[in-house]
């Protein structure tokens, strides 16, 4: 998104069944390019002052510190990205401290508490913040993405393993938060930031939206609606499926670019990528946005070094024992921390010779010990198996291994290949 194309937004709101308790805040300042959608948790009339004070407070804390979102916008930030998630989780923590003590001073609020997304773009690049149950989605290039996580109980007991998704479908209380702003005088949340592409679209929700619409639901709502009417049609929506409760919305959209455009393929490359490494391959799109937030894009010449093991990537100590070579491999300890490295201690040159398609189709990787590898296997896990077993016979009792080399090595070579 070009840097003077301005981003256009719209938002809706619907009351629906006021006995129902609930209460949304949803505020829009288009000048500070802030967006806060909050659903309160709680009685009625305590849980729609702790939203409407929660995203309250947080603009507050934005406008106070202007000078940062300033800052970056001009370039003049040499650590632009961190300085504006701090202050995304500087304002999250003060609006909930906000709301905590509002219902510590008024008994009859106590318990009450809200969700809270927010969002901040600067230049082509959205900040989230995020508690609780409501959502962000980023429309891009015609599929849905849910950007954030709901923190519930139900995605608790699920990622612990203490329930299957069989039995997660018949559980009947299933909006159960485990964090929200106000239960306590500070919570835990999640920020991150993302790139915004021309055409990307955002749809930031309460949860009453997104019980009822399915991601399909949501891309043919973007595909069929006028932009400026989307924000009302998924409420529309909601309520022919039943929904009767309080619901929100907020839709953006990045203009169009006339050709192509650099950051577009900037971001896409790193995606193809970051998909090629093992390490990332089963993420999900939510999570390599996340990953991609702290990646950044540097060329390197021919036979140029890219990865070399100084010191601990823990602690950065280079006090190191070696314990063992064999191989191309060898295994260190980092005296400071005790982690246990396995790296390559061959040249970037002669890794890449020892790891081409000649050396997997010899004999060899058989009489070094790598019986079981595919030849189709990316290098990162034909090794795999081989080194650990390695460092379970050399260095019995080590439960901390970093296995940094030869990821570095496959580096290398999806380096070589994008």
């Amino acid at each position: 998104m070009s840097e003077g194309k301005a981003l256009r937004f719209w938002s809706s709101a619907d009351s629906g069944n006021a006995s129902r308790a609930g209460a949304d805040s949803v505020l829009v300042d288009g000048d500070l390019g802030l967006f806060l959608v909050a659903d309160g948790v709680g009685s009625h009339e305590a849980s729609a002052e702790a939203s409407g004070l929660a995203v309250q407070t947080f603009r507050q804390v934005l406008l106070a510190e202007t000078a940062v979102i300033d800052g970056v916008k001009n370039g003049l930030s040499p650590r632009a990205r961190e300085d504006l998630l701090r202050l995304m989780e500087k304002a999250l923590q003060q609006a909930c401290a906000a709301v905590f003590a509002r219902a510590e001073a008024e008994p009859s609020k106590r318990g009450a508490g809200t969700t809270l997304d927010a969002l901040l773009v600067v230049g082509s690049r959205g900040y989230l913040a995020h508690v609780g149950n409501s959502r962000v989605y980023l429309v891009r290039e015609g599929s849905v993405h849910q950007l954030t996580e709901d923190h519930l109980l139900i995605n608790e007991l699920l990622k612990r393993g203490r329930l299957t998704q069989r039995q997660a479908e018949k559980l009947e209380y299933k909006n159960v938060v485990t964090r929200a702003v106000g239960f306590h005088q500070s919570v835990e949340a999640d920020t991150f930031d993302l790139d915004l592409l021309p055409g990307d679209r955002l749809l930031m929700c309460t949860d009453a939206l997104s019980g009822h619409l399915e991601p399909s639901d949501i891309r043919k709502t973007f595909e069929e609606g006028p932009s400026d009417q989307v924000a009302q049609l998924f409420i529309n929506a909601v309520r022919q499926r039943g929904g009767a409760d309080h619901v929100s919305a907020i839709v953006l959209e990045a203009p169009e670019e006339a050709g192509p455009d650099p950051l577009a393929r900037e971001v896409n490359l790193k995606l193809e990528v970051l998909h090629k490494m093992p390490v990332f391959r089963y993420l999900t799109y939510q999570e390599l946005v996340r990953v991609m937030g702290f990646t950044e894009s540097k060329c390197f010449g021919p036979d140029e070094v890219i990865v070399k093991v100084l010191a601990c990537g823990f602690c950065g100590s280079e006090e190191r024992d070696t314990k063992f070579t064999e191989g191309p491999f060898a295994v260190v300890t980092c005296r400071e921390c005790e982690l246990t490295y396995v790296t390559p201690r061959l040249s970037p040159s002669a890794l890449d010779e020892v790891y081409g398609e000649s050396y997997w189709q010899s004999d060899t990787p058989r009489e070094q010990g790598y019986a079981d590898y595919v030849v189709d296997e990316p290098l990162y896990l034909k090794t795999f198996r081989r080194r650990l077993q390695l460092v379970r016979r050399h260095c019995p009792g080590t439960l901390r291994v970093l296995d940094i080399g030869c990821a570095a090595g496959y580096f290398l070579r999806v380096m070589k290949e994008a």
